[in-house]
């Protein structure tokens, strides 16, 4: 299972393509950031940024800082 299959079945998404679209709340962004940055290889952190975002992810980034990102997306999907 890789981050993003894990972020998808979580939030409930049947789809991996429905993370695109899902709006999480406060308490689920919370468990992402909380998620040991050991738990998934750092690609897997790196490639659910890039799927996530449509490839604009700067290198460099700590796995912290592409959850942070991440998580910062899924919340975005509200507006």
């Amino acid at each position: 299972m890789t981050f993003l299959e894990y972020l998808a079945g979580t939030i409930g998404c049947e789809y991996l393509s429905d993370l695109h679209f899902v709006c999480i709340n406060e308490r689920q962004a919370e468990c992402i950031l909380r998620l040991s940055d050991n738990l998934f290889p750092e690609k897997d952190y790196k490639e659910a940024a890039a799927y996530l975002l449509g490839g604009k992810v700067s290198g460099g980034k700590t796995v912290h800082e592409l959850k942070k990102l991440i998580v910062q997306k899924l919340i975005e999907n509200k507006k």
